[in-house]
């Protein structure tokens, strides 16, 4: 009981796991609710448990009931609380949760906890951003000869690194495009469904694979120019996180200038504002991608909240890698400075 909200170190599950299957016919039986304990052995298994319900991966013989309101705007309509416990007018009366949304209101030190125990949102730690819904790619769209912010994510350049094109269009929708690469090591050590699925991505042609073990920069750039002038786009400006990205950015600015190009600090103050705009847009299915390595990249998006609502992306490393979508943040912040530009 209480694996999540309390503050436990190692797993509870696994462990009595292992010593029930010495016997037949073992059952576990898990509950919690949320607690403001954050990033310890509970979140890791929420998550596991989440990746399951999204069809991450299979797994018959575990039953997942998960109760909680969609958004924090929620908690202000009654109508939603069956959400939150289906039990609401059964074993807890309407009224005592009427009191605790009051309490939480004139008590901001109880907020969180009540937020957490009574309606299931954590107010901190690690989610994913995009809805199933929101990863799904649109029909098959041509950008030829329309200007674009580039935005770039060097931050993993070893073995990864991400670009994405942004097309602003008419009505707050914008097309987007993708092109990563990653060496031959890093694709030859993927497990043989990640490299089916890579597989995918390099025939669609978002993803290329460069001999070798470490990725050379200079090679990155120029088949990334090469890309870009076979495709036609119109690059007006170009954000990027600046950590790993010296060379590629010295030379961007020797070849094309260095106006419009904006450096786009990685944290929770600058990334929490991007990313709240860019969910309203995904939300909206403003974001017109048609490739599957977005699609991947978003399914795979983890973003962690602290208890101000602020969010960063947590990139993950291995074979989840999510640097398209920060790729597609630095583009965005390039163009929100430079609208003047399209």
């Amino acid at each position: 009981d209480e694996w999540l909200s309390g503050d436990i170190r190692e797993d509870p599950i696994g462990a009595i796991e292992q010593g029930a299957s010495k016997i037949d016919d073992w059952l576990i039986i898990a509950t919690s609710s949320e607690g403001t304990v954050r990033n310890g052995s509970g979140d890791n298994i929420k998550m596991e448990l989440k990746s399951i319900l999204r069809g991450d991966y299979y797994a018959p013989h575990i039953s997942i009931w998960y109760y909680c309101l969609d958004d924090v705007r929620e908690v202000g309509d009654p109508d939603m609380w069956v959400k939150a416990n289906p039990n609401l007018g059964k074993t807890v009366s309407y009224e005592t949760y009427q009191l605790d949304v009051e309490r939480a209101e004139n008590n901001p030190a109880a907020r969180n906890d009540i937020l957490a125990k009574r309606f299931g949102i954590p107010m901190e730690g690690y989610t994913y951003f995009f809805t199933y819904e929101e990863t799904l790619p649109h029909m098959r769209r041509d950008y030829w000869n329309m200007p674009c912010a580039l935005g770039a994510d060097l931050s993993q350049g070893d073995d990864f690194c991400a670009f994405t094109f942004l097309f602003p269009l008419r009505q707050d929708e914008f097309g987007i495009k993708t092109r990563s690469y990653i060496t031959s090591r890093t694709f030859g050590n993927l497990p043989s469904a990640m490299a089916m699925k890579y597989q995918e991505f390099i025939n669609e042609g978002s993803l290329v694979v460069f001999e070798g073990t470490t990725l050379e920069m200079m090679d990155v750039y120029d088949d990334l120019d090469k890309y870009i002038i076979d495709c036609g786009y119109e690059v007006n400006c170009f954000g990027y996180d600046p950590y790993n990205a010296q060379e590629f950015i010295t030379r961007w600015c020797n070849e094309n200038g260095s106006y419009g190009v904006e450096k786009v600090i990685q944290g929770s103050k600058t990334e929490s504002v991007p990313l709240g705009e860019l969910k309203n847009l995904s939300e909206d299915r403003l974001l017109l991608f048609d490739q599957s390595l977005m699609s991947f990249a978003m399914g795979n998006c983890i973003v962690l909240e602290d208890t101000n609502g602020n969010r960063k992306l947590y990139k993950k490393r291995h074979d989840q890698k999510i640097d398209n979508v920060a790729a597609l943040m630095d583009a965005y912040v390039a163009w929100k400075r430079n609208k003047e530009m399209f």
